[in-house]
């Protein structure tokens, strides 16, 4: 069985020129999707994940998804039949096996990990440019 993998992704600063957005975004029906250990922040306006019309049949679970808008969003008809669970997020509606928090303290210790191993934040990269500049 074919197998996809959102795993592992630090994404920041996203979000400045669209609002219809999220750091991960899907479309339409991938079964055996997992969508994983991701660490998503700094965006005012963007969703952490956004499942948007027929998304379903993905595994959503064990991210942290810490921007200023809904942690997870979803729009449009079977979007509903996606597995999300262990998740971390900042803002938005309880689902249950998800938790709320209101930054990375909040987050469990395997949660830090993921946030941690995911890449290097912008203060941690020695002068390094940033690639998506405001």
């Amino acid at each position: 069985m074919l197998e996809n993998r959102i795993e592992g992704n630090l994404i920041h600063g996203y979000g400045y020129s669209h609002t219809d957005l999220g750091a991960i975004y899907t479309l339409s029906k991938s079964p055996s999707s997992y969508i994983t250990h991701n660490y998503a922040l700094d965006s005012s306006v963007g969703f952490g994940v956004y499942t948007d019309e027929g998304s379903n049949s993905y595994i959503i679970r064990e991210n942290v998804l810490l921007s200023g808008n809904q942690w997870y969003a979803q729009n449009g008809v079977n979007t509903a039949n996606n597995t999300i669970q262990g998740n971390f997020g900042k803002t938005g509606r309880t689902i249950q096996g998800n938790t709320l928090v209101n930054d990375l303290n909040g987050v469990s210790a395997d949660g830090k990990k993921w946030a941690a191993e995911a890449g290097v934040l912008i203060g941690e990269r020695g002068g390094r440019p940033v690639s998506n500049p405001k």
